[in-house]
């Protein structure tokens, strides 16, 4: 059961990627990290060295890997006014993806890993605003990340394959504030929209993780407006509309604050000693290599590094 639930939880992400053009999955292969591989736009264009805009524009430069209408020659208007960086991996990919993000004041940091892919993908996030990080597939889909953490809002990071879907995190963070949005979460029509939307100062959403949200408005309006905050959402709203609207921790559902369940084998109510006695009576010291605990939990999302997987399989890079 528990399978068939996270499979379920990823069905947005896997319908997502099967419309995805081959090109627009970018390249486990690129190191985003060496500066030849990261574009640097003010405005549209290359930024010189005195940080002014230079003649030639994010497309140009980009030569098909990234800031593409398309992914083919021809698409030049995915970038326009786009003041950041952006990796050569198949990220800023599609009509208006990363228009005036970052824009007329605001920052947005290094989109990366086939991040921003789609209609709109990351319109104007953090513009006259901050949106410090997307990446891994993150905000893929029609206007997922439209608007995020613009007009004074602050998003700081989008990762792991989140906000995937038709508006899955637009206006999320917008004069307002999301701290984090990861581990494929925000995964559905308007799952996480609006989400942290007008707030102030600390108000708004601290993390959204674990695979939360995941749902048609699973999340939409959460922490939304003044006086609105919540703490964590971890491993829970997963059904449509489940925690929509709901502005603080009191509001959500109690599986979202519950620690996870460890599971035991011993039926014993002690626990086995950790040193056992030899005929000399002196303690035999616990290896230094212990044996897989059976009561740790299974590794998380292995569907994730199946992905990654995909990503190079496919890749046009």
């Amino acid at each position: 059961m528990k399978l068939i639930n996270m499979l379920w939880s990823c069905a947005p992400l896997v319908a997502a990627l099967a419309v995805m053009p081959a090109f627009a999955l970018g390249s486990s292969t690129v190191n985003c990290a060496l500066a030849e591989n990261v574009v640097k736009c003010v405005g549209g264009f290359v930024v010189n060295d005195d940080g002014s805009p230079s003649a030639t524009s994010c497309f140009t430069e980009c030569a098909d890997k990234c800031c593409s209408s398309t992914g083919e020659s021809g698409g030049a208007n995915a970038c326009p006014g786009f003041t950041g960086s952006v990796c050569r991996d198949g990220s800023c990919i599609g009509q208006l993806a990363c228009e005036d993000a970052g824009n007329d004041g605001g920052f947005i940091g290094l989109i990366e890993g086939a991040s921003c892919v789609g209609l709109e993908a990351c319109y104007r996030a953090g513009h006259e605003g901050r949106v410090d990080s997307i990446k891994d597939a993150s905000c893929v889909g029609t206007k997922p990340c439209f608007y995020a953490g613009q007009g004074g809002g602050h998003v700081n990071s989008i990762t792991d394959a989140s906000c995937v879907g038709t508006s899955a995190c637009q206006y999320a963070g917008m004069s307002g504030r999301v701290d984090s949005i990861k581990d494929a979460s925000c995964l559905g029509t308007s799952s996480c929209a609006a989400a942290g939307y007008g707030g102030e100062g600390g108000e708004g959403v601290n993390s959204i993780k674990g695979a939360s949200c995941v749902g048609t408005s699973a999340c939409a309006d959460l922490g939304r407006g003044a006086g609105a905050y919540i703490t964590s959402v971890n491993n829970c709203c997963k059904t449509d509309e489940e925690c929509r609207g709901d502005r603080t921790d009191a509001y959500l559902p109690a599986d979202c604050a519950a620690p996870p369940v460890p599971v035991t084998t011993n039926p014993s109510d002690k626990p086995t000693p950790m040193v056992s006695v030899n005929p000399s009576g002196g303690p035999t010291l616990v290896p230094s290599v212990a044996a897989q605990d059976p009561s740790s939990s299974p590794t998380p999302f292995p569907w994730f590094i199946e992905f990654e997987g995909l990503a190079a399989n496919f890749s046009a890079f």
